[in-house]
């Protein structure tokens, strides 16, 4: 399991776990806690497949220095 997967699940898992004591008790600051965890969720895997999509991407300018080089 990547550390990506691990961070991805222990945030699903935090979620899970503070919407079940919800169910079980509802209260504003568990609805605001499980609001809070899928925006931090959300947004880290936005940055990730963003910063996934930067590193895979090889500009013209950099193929061609590496080609001059070889």
């Amino acid at each position: 399991m990547t550390e990506r997967e691990v961070l991805a699940e222990d945030l699903h898992n935090a979620w899970d776990a503070v919407v079940q004591q919800y169910v079980d008790s509802p209260d504003e600051a568990l609805r605001t806690a499980a609001n809070l965890l899928v925006k931090v969720k959300n947004e880290l895997d936005r940055r990730l497949r963003k910063r996934d999509k930067e590193l895979a991407v090889v500009s013209v300018q950099e193929w061609l220095e590496m080609l001059k080089g070889a």
